[in-house]
């Protein structure tokens, strides 16, 4: 989950580094909005190895669930 990791401390750098982890829902993700979404989605990309073009992740989304679809899709997280 290092790669995925990456992503998300990259899209939201205020987000203390001891909240990252499989359970952390994207909605308490400071900033969380659409925009944000789009950001970690292209980060996600850049790090993972995977564009996951069919997946759009929602407030109730947690890391295991990106994490999950990384994996399908091909890339690393």
């Amino acid at each position: 989950m290092q790669n995925l990791t990456t992503a998300v401390r990259t899209a939201f750098p205020s987000l203390p580094v001891d909240m990252i982890r499989p359970e952390l829902r994207l909605s308490t993700c400071p900033n969380w909005d659409s925009m944000n979404a789009v950001n970690l989605m292209m980060e996600i990309a850049s790090v993972c190895g995977t564009d996951l073009k069919n997946y759009e992740p929602d407030d109730s989304t947690t890391l295991a669930d990106l994490a999950a679809a990384i994996i399908a899709d091909g890339g690393t997280p």
